[in-house]
């Protein structure tokens, strides 16, 4: 009899550890899960959100700004340094993409050009000649558009070089945007963007511009029509020609 009552005496603890220990792993459980939950509820509560962006937010300000933007292009063998040369002198670059007319002021181994951009509106340059050697041409360019926003803030500064290299020339471009105006200055997002799209732009149009050198190159002959379109051009003239002087009845 005591040996009965002593084993059920063990039993009935064994089994109740058992059911503590069950009842804590649930406790447990519950508790992570309304962790979890409740993570989950700050991240998509509208405070949470506003918190992850202005947190996301401080990171894309806090992101070094490019000191300069550099671009080099390649221009065709059949491209001579002199004809290069004489192109951007005689402001082919301008041409290329399709600026508006253009008012130049030569003093010396300066030149100021005014001239309408296509998306920046007026725009005054100042174009100074560094270097004017036999294999290596280089200038600076100074850049201002007031029209555009935060236009009075800030300059375009390019740097360009021609030099010969090898069997062909290279065209090496310096692209940054100098603020003049640190008091008017926008915010450090906003004048990022301003700052790359101005030096993307100022690099690319000198892309266009190698492009536009390759096809309209000095003494390039142009390019013959097929036959079968010069027959129906003759074909036409022809025609026109018959019917104008056919009589009227």
């Amino acid at each position: 009899v005591l040996y009965s009552i002593f084993s059920r005496r063990r039993a009935g603890r064994a089994g109740g550890s058992r059911v503590h220990a069950q009842r804590t792993t649930r406790l447990a459980t519950s508790a992570s899960s309304e962790n979890c939950k409740q993570t989950a509820a700050n991240i998509l509560h509208p405070n949470g959100r506003r918190r992850t962006m202005l947190l996301a937010l401080a990171l894309l300000v806090a992101q070094p700004a490019r000191a300069e933007l550099v671009k080099t292009y390649r221009l065709p063998s059949c491209v001579s340094h002199a004809d290069a040369k004489r192109a951007l002198e005689s402001q082919k670059l301008h041409e290329a993409n399709r600026y508006g007319p253009i008012t130049k002021k030569q003093d010396g181994r300066t030149a100021l050009l005014s001239y309408k951009h296509p998306r920046g509106g007026p725009t005054q340059e100042r174009v100074e000649v560094l270097a004017d050697a036999k294999d290596r041409y280089a200038f600076r360019v100074d850049a201002a558009s007031p029209t555009v926003p935060f236009g009075g803030t800030f300059r375009t500064c390019v740097d360009v070089e021609l030099k010969r290299v090898d069997d062909c020339c290279v065209l090496h471009v310096t692209s940054r945007v100098k603020w003049v105006e640190t008091r008017r200055r926008p915010a450090a997002l906003v004048a990022g963007r301003i700052t790359s799209a101005a030096e993307k732009g100022a690099a690319e149009a000198y892309g266009v511009f190698a492009t536009w050198l390759a096809d309209e190159r000095p003494g390039k002959k142009p390019a013959k029509r097929p036959f079968w379109r010069r027959k129906l051009v003759a074909l036409g003239a022809a025609l026109a020609a018959a019917n104008r002087f056919r009589p009227r009845s």
